[in-house]
């Protein structure tokens, strides 16, 4: 079974009100964000390679910080879309022949662990999709178009989703084409795109809570 990652690095970063984009911010260590979630990828036995997908730009900038982390496993870059579905399809879409499985990474996620992703790999294989996720802590509320609440929905039944989100190539990458085609860019992970684009399940693998996605600069502590 051969899996590869997929890497979506194209954002903006418009949330963190930055001047670098988040994905080149440096953690207390002083190694970037992107780098950090690159090296669990590169180090697992599981991943034959990666693709990295930035923007056009931005690529001379990945080479030369991959070059200086000794990151050997990215392989394959493509150019971000406008959205992240698109950024994700253009990643899938270069993939090897050989490839049969994706393991799709926000370039945002540093704080991955290889137990985490061991065992979300082992998950796919027997599902055929898997993704990390947690259990809500929280009360969550559904509201109205007016700001009241609607509903409580069950607790025990909500799971925030992470990454890495692991597919069958077969599964996804058709998918993710039928979005495409349909400009359907509502999808804000790609478990949702398989939900609504094929009749394929999704387990939930149980992930850590400490793989968050740094998004805005409150996140950054």
């Amino acid at each position: 079974m051969e899996i590869w990652a997929v890497v979506p690095a194209g954002g903006s970063g418009s949330r963190m009100h930055s001047a670098v984009k988040k994905q080149f911010l440096t953690l207390a260590d002083g190694v970037p964000i992107l780098i950090h979630s690159l090296a669990v990828l590169d180090k697992c036995p599981g991943i034959s390679g990666i693709v990295l997908v930035t923007a056009p730009e931005d690529r001379e900038t990945c080479q030369d910080l991959i070059r200086q982390a000794a990151i050997t496993k990215v392989r394959i870059y493509a150019d971000a879309g406008s959205t992240r579905q698109q950024s994700v399809y253009n990643g899938l879409s270069v993939l090897p022949e050989s490839c049969d499985y994706a393991a799709i990474h926000d370039a945002a996620r540093p704080y991955l662990t290889a137990e985490d992703l061991s065992r979300v790999l082992a998950d796919a294989a027997e599902y055929g999709a898997s993704c990390l996720a947690v259990p809500v802590k929280d009360t969550i509320k559904i509201a109205d178009v007016d700001g009241f609440i609607e509903s409580t929905p069950d607790r025990s039944l909500l799971w925030a989703m992470q990454t890495p989100q692991v597919f069958r190539l077969d599964w996804i990458l058709p998918a993710h084409q039928a979005a495409a085609t349909a400009g359907d860019a509502s999808c804000t992970d790609d478990a949702q795109v398989l939900e609504e684009y094929s009749s394929y399940r999704v387990h939930l693998c149980p992930g850590s809570y400490t793989n968050i996605k740094i998004t805005t600069a409150s996140d950054l502590p």
